[in-house]
């Protein structure tokens, strides 16, 4: 599949975009971020006389490379974040199993791992 590189940049309000096909420069602008996918394909698709699913695009932003940085690492701490508490959600599933084998009410298993009975219920039911 073709993939198009886009250069992305935001001008009083809009959001330019242009694409090289081939030696043709293809042009779209749009208003909001959540369209510029949707009105890139259509011009580099009426251009090409193609199915706008036929290819790919490659979005560059044309904004600061510190602050590009600094989403790249917030992007990173989330996915952390989410694996940790993946691993949390298993260990306590673990745990209130282990609680319960041991005889421990749902109320006695939550004070051992601070959380209320209702969270230790969910725990066993998920």
């Amino acid at each position: 599949m073709k993939t198009y590189q886009v250069d992305v940049a935001k001008d009083e309000g809009w959001w330019i975009m242009h694409a090289r096909i081939t030696r043709t420069i293809i042009y779209s602008q749009a208003k909001r971020i959540d369209d510029i996918e949707f009105m890139i394909r259509d011009a580099i698709a009426g251009a090409l006389d193609v199915n706008p699913d036929s290819f790919a695009i490659e979005l560059d932003f044309d904004l600061d490379p510190d602050v590009l940085a600094q989403v790249s690492r917030a992007r990173e701490a989330s996915l952390e974040a989410a694996e940790v508490q993946e691993r949390a959600s298993r260990e306590s599933r673990a745990a209130v199993q282990a609680l319960r084998k041991e005889g421990l009410t749902l109320k006695e298993a939550g004070y051992f791992l601070g959380v209320t009975p209702q969270r230790v219920a969910q725990l066993l039911n998920s």
